[in-house]
């Protein structure tokens, strides 16, 4: 019995040794709020959002309202960048070009604007006009849908769009993704054992580091087809679907809407490290809604 204490002892002393402790990290969240109208909302302060890392609460150290116009905290430019799906079937070329066109047109002077398109290497930052060029050479159909692998190749864009738009200090980038909702909004039941596990993270924490959120608009309209399983890309990055819709001039006035105005959130998280965390941002007042990732990594 001595042994076998003494053992057990053992046992549980080892594994002790062997769990990570905790360490402090600095985490800065973006987070868009909207009211039951759908737009931004302006004056918060940090006594307005809840948040949970890993199931428990942080305490926030600082909030900074974010606005283009000028009128709470620091006056930012936007940033969005157009993620335009070539693996569509040739005859939705006009339906996208409309879409992007009608976001660029939306662009003020000292927006940072780009379009790439998923099957080519295009730059994610650089002038107005290239944005436009880059429009103007948009052909759906360079490339059928090829399931997984074209997944892959979105959550490699992702990364690469994420990576390049990143700047000190943090600003939200809009990713919007023009096309299907199976593409676009990748939805993984058990991730880690998905045959994307590793596009699927790096898309995830480069997103995250670089606070960019992804939207989806879905060309198909009211004639668009899928399931919406809920925590997929968009909503695991903070961003919005819009689908099975026509009124793409709202999607469009959303968009820029929530790129004009949002909250830097800071806290810190005293969680043990992970290879990813989870986040639940929620608002205390009703009638308010938060835009904000689900998910960050170490």
């Amino acid at each position: 019995m001595m042994r076998l204490a003494a053992a057990a002892l053992v046992a549980s002393l080892t594994a002790v040794a062997h769990t990570p402790a905790a360490r402090d990290t600095h985490v800065v969240l973006d987070a868009v709020v909207v009211g039951d109208s759908g737009r931004t909302m302006r004056g918060l302060h940090a006594g307005d959002f809840d948040v949970k890392e890993d199931g428990e609460a942080v305490a926030l150290t600082r909030v900074t309202e974010m606005s283009s116009l000028g009128l709470a905290g620091e006056t930012v430019h936007r940033s969005v960048v157009l993620l335009l799906d070539d693996t569509l079937r040739p005859m939705a070329t006009p339906i996208v070009q409309a879409i992007a066109r009608g976001l660029l047109s939306q662009a003020r002077p000292g927006d940072a604007v780009a379009a790439v398109r998923l099957t080519q290497r295009d730059p994610a930052v650089g002038p107005l006009e290239a944005a436009v060029e880059t429009v103007d050479d948009y052909h759906a159909g360079r490339l059928p849908f090829f399931g997984i692998q074209s997944i892959e190749d979105l959550l490699d864009t992702v990364a690469r769009i994420s990576r390049d738009v990143a700047v000190t200090p943090p600003r939200r980038t809009n990713v919007v993704c023009v096309g299907g909702r199976a593409l676009c909004d990748p939805y993984f039941e058990n991730p880690e054992y998905s045959l994307a596990r590793n596009q699927w993270r790096h898309a995830i924490v480069a997103a995250a580091q670089a606070q960019v959120a992804v939207y989806l608009v879905d060309p198909a309209g009211l004639s668009g087809r899928g399931f919406d399983l809920g925590n997929g890309l968009v909503e695991q990055t903070g961003g919005v679907a819009f689908v099975e819709s026509n009124s793409f001039d709202r999607a469009v006035e959303a968009i820029w809407d929530e790129a004009s105005h949002y909250y830097l959130l800071e806290y810190d998280s005293t969680s043990r490290p992970r290879e990813l965390h989870t986040i639940r941002v929620k608002m205390r007042p009703r009638g308010l809604h938060a835009h904000a990732r689900t998910v960050r990594g170490d």
